[in-house]
């Protein structure tokens, strides 16, 4: 089974997601990307939601911190976000390779 860790400032947004994924793993919360960088740094993720509009530290950022850490270049996300956001754009400049997907 996957292990996942789902992160996001909103506690309704975290219920939603545990409840999705855990169907396919296990799944670890966090309510920031602070508490997120904790959890990453104690043990391996096979994916890494997070929400990209956090308090303190963005998802982009938690993604920078994340990829500057020994063995988790390559680190596996998936960003989400209630709002179109610029932070994603900036994001697809610095790293090609994602996608962005937008939905209404």
């Amino acid at each position: 089974m996957a292990n996942f860790l789902i992160v996001d400032d909103e506690v309704d947004i975290l219920d939603i997601l545990e409840e999705d994924f855990s169907r396919f793993g296990t799944v670890t919360r966090a309510n920031s990307a602070v508490e997120a960088l904790k959890a990453i740094k104690s043990k391996p993720f096979d994916l890494i939601i997070t929400d990209i509009s956090m308090p303190v530290m963005t998802g982009v950022d938690l993604i920078r911190q994340t990829r500057g850490i020994p063995g988790l270049e390559t680190q596996a996300f998936f960003i989400v976000s209630g709002s179109p956001f610029q932070n994603g754009k900036n994001l697809l400049q610095e790293y090609p390779r994602y996608q962005l997907h937008h939905q209404r």
